[in-house]
Formats: C-alpha cells, structure tokens, sequence
C-alpha cells in the first residue's frame, strides 16, 4: 500500500507502512509525506527535514513492472489523474498532477486559435501529458452600415460594412420600397378632387365634407388643417353650380351628414348651398371679408 500523506497526533505513535517497509517514530502532529516512487520500486518519504527511501517491493518480492498506464482530465483541464497497474501483483498505482496552461495562437475574427495544458508527475512511472484546446474567435467589431446601392420602388439596394479588425466586409440587401407614383387625373379639377375623396379608405367613416371654390385656391388651402382635424375630404365647387362630379362624391360617403363651405358667397355662391341643403345635408359656412380672414377663423 502506498500513503501519500499521513497525519499523526499521537505522541507515542509509529508510523508503519507494510512490515516489510520502515518504522519511523514521530512527533505530536508530525507528518509524513510521500515525495513519490520511481520505476525500480524504490519510495521515498519526508519528515519534517529528513528524508528516508525504502525498497518497496511487491508481493513477488521483485520491482514492481507498472503496466497499462492510463490518463484521464477533469472537465477544466485543470488536473490530469495517471493510474498504472503492476504486471507481477496486480497493485494500482495513481497520482493526480495540477495543469499549466499556455495559449499558443491567439484568437482572431476569422479564426479560433489555441491552448495547451500540460500536467508532470513526480513518480517516473508516469509521463508527462498535453491536451490541446481551441480557443473560441473572437468577435468581428463592426462599422457603421453604409449604402453602396439605393433601393428603388422596383429594384432592391444594398448596404455594406466591415469588420475594423480584420478587414472583412459583410453585405445586406435593402428590400425595393415597392412604392409606385399614381396620379389622380380627372376631366376636370372637380372630377380629380372626386377621385381623390373617393380612393381614400380614410374618408368611408367620415361625417364632414370640406368645401372650397376651384377657381381660387386659397381657401382650399387654408383649410387641410381643418379636413385634417375631421378626417374629412376637400371637395371643389364653382360659384353658382354645384359640380355633379362634387354631388356625387358627397352622396358616396355615407355617414356624411354636414358640409363645411369654406368661403364667403363671393367664392361660394348661396346657390351652391341651397343646393346642397336641398340634397339633406347641413351647412356651415366660414368666412371673413377676405382670403386672409377666412384661413384664421
């Protein structure tokens, strides 16, 4: 039997180790440590300063033959365990050894590099072991995204960076907007302000029209806040006569139940309103004595 550390505190005590091997008394708390055995068999021991080797022989009465050495690592790598076993008796022999570690190629963004742990043991029997371990890249540190392509209603783009480190680029596609130009034409500007009104599913819920003379824009124009705040249509009339193409785009939006005329009669006639009256609806006019006035109110 082999002891690699052996604690005794009893004063009057001996240390026996196999009665073929040695006594050595000790002190109180005195130990005994196992430096280690070589090949022939041959142990040695430490107390305190003194150091004593003993022929330790197995059963045979020969050296032991250490045979099928094996080594096995913790899941660190931090501690390589070698066991051996003698040819002649039978008898198992181990020693566990502390790993050093060095890295051996550094890590890059393109490549993982490497370490390699080596463990030494004391006893001969026993030779010295490596394990080689990758170690994990490291991280690309990217630039900005920048466009190299732009990306058309139709056609897709692209954007590009690369890597500060080691100078890789990366691409990425910029899908098409798939946004298209359309254009409202109408016979006239009534029909086109119609068209307008009536392709906008924004408009279906809405309770308020929005009427302005297609002759003078101005009043037309201060009023997209207002048709804003109502999500409501802007429709254009002539002076005196109301546009059937207006007409119609009104009766179209159901919910609609009152229309706002911006203007005073001089753009809007009172005909106009009549006319749109007699079709069901309630009026509200907003004018001032001029173009100025009627876009504050």
């Amino acid at each position: 039997m082999l002891f690699d550390t052996v604690s005794l505190t009893n004063s009057k005590a001996e240390l026996t180790i196999d009665s073929a091997m040695f006594s050595q008394p000790v002190g109180t708390k005195n130990v005994i440590t196992a430096i280690g055995r070589n090949a022939n068999g041959i142990s040695t021991y430490k107390n305190f300063s003194t150091v004593i080797r003993k022929q330790y022989k197995c059963a045979s009465g020969a050296a032991h033959k250490w045979v099928k050495q094996t080594y096995s690592w913790d899941a660190e790598n931090k501690t390589c365990t070698a066991e051996a076993v003698c040819s002649a008796c039978g008898e198992k022999l181990s020693e566990s050894a502390n790993a050093e570690y060095v890295q051996t190629k550094a890590p890059s963004c393109e490549a993982a590099g490497t370490g390699v742990y080596t463990a030494s043991f004391t006893n001969k029997v026993f030779a010295k072991q490596t394990k080689t371990v990758p170690v994990t890249m490291s991280e690309h540190k990217w630039s900005e995204w920048s466009e190299s392509k732009k990306a058309t209603a139709s056609a897709d783009g692209e954007r590009t960076r690369k890597c500060e480190v080691c100078g890789q680029e990366q691409k990425e596609r910029i899908p098409a907007s798939g946004e298209t130009v359309h254009r409202y034409c109408g016979a006239n500007r009534y029909k086109t302000a119609a068209m307008i009104a009536d392709d906008s599913a924004a408009f279906t819920d809405s309770e308020y029209v929005l009427l302005a003379s297609g002759t003078s824009y101005a009043d037309a124009l201060a009023g997209v806040p207002l048709a804003k705040a109502y999500n409501a249509p802007i429709l254009l009339t002539s002076r005196d006569i109301l546009p059937n193409d207006t007409l119609e785009q009104i009766k179209s939006l159901k919910n609609v139940r009152k229309v706002i005329i911006l203007g005073g009669t001089g753009v809007v006639g009172e005909e106009v309103e009549k006319q749109i009256q007699q079709n069901g609806y309630i009026t509200e006019r907003i004018a001032g004595a001029t173009r100025f006035e009627t876009a504050a109110k």
